[in-house]
């Protein structure tokens, strides 16, 4: 029996703003564009030959892909060096993280998973003494630190996140977002981002 030889190309054409231009796939090679909303309602492929595949993937602010059920919480994050708040450190400053969940009066009750992302600067210190405020993590992977939180609508006070990193690397670094989310549902909210400075 003979079994036909398959084509290993691919070609296509496609257009945007007017201009057109050819593509050739040989193999498994791949072709990427990086496209506005825009210009992704307007793209048009023509004379597609072969066996081509697309994939797409859409970047997007990590609190626009909350559903609306999430007003029901809030997250907030600040960094401290002695007292004062601030985003700017020098190198071995010992800092204060403190993370504040809110709940409003239709949030559910039980438990949260609070996960906060250190920026790659900051090493997360344990064994300080306590404070009123502190918090042993439940989970340290990394960079990555997760508390768990009981919330309790009859019971509830307004309580904070407290614990410490030392700032180990100078530069300009990004916090990525905090995350709170309840254990039983999809309610969920993000703390932003956070640009922070070392010196040296």
């Amino acid at each position: 029996n003979h079994i036909p030889e398959i084509s290993m190309t691919g070609k296509f054409s496609y257009e945007i703003d007017g201009e057109k231009k050819d593509v050739t796939l040989n193999k498994f090679e791949k072709f990427q564009l990086i496209l506005t909303p825009e210009k992704l309602e307007k793209i048009k492929f023509y004379n597609v030959d072969g066996d081509i595949a697309v994939t797409s993937r859409f970047i997007s602010p990590m609190k626009d892909l909350l559903p609306g059920s999430n007003q029901l919480i809030e997250l907030s994050r600040a960094y401290s060096v002695n007292a004062n708040v601030t985003t700017v450190f020098r190198q071995s400053d010992l800092i204060k993280i403190t993370l504040s969940p809110k709940f409003s009066e239709n949030a559910p009750d039980g438990y949260y998973e609070i996960t906060d992302v250190l920026p790659s600067c900051l090493r997360f210190v344990s064994g300080l003494p306590m404070e009123e405020d502190s918090w042993y993590p439940d989970a340290v992977e990394g960079q990555k630190v997760t508390f768990g939180f009981y919330y309790s609508r009859k019971y509830h006070k307004d309580r904070k996140i407290v614990y410490y990193a030392r700032a180990v690397m100078s530069g300009e670094f990004t916090a990525d977002n905090a995350l709170m989310k309840h254990y039983l549902s999809d309610v969920a909210a993000f703390a932003e981002k956070t640009q922070v400075k070392v010196h040296k």
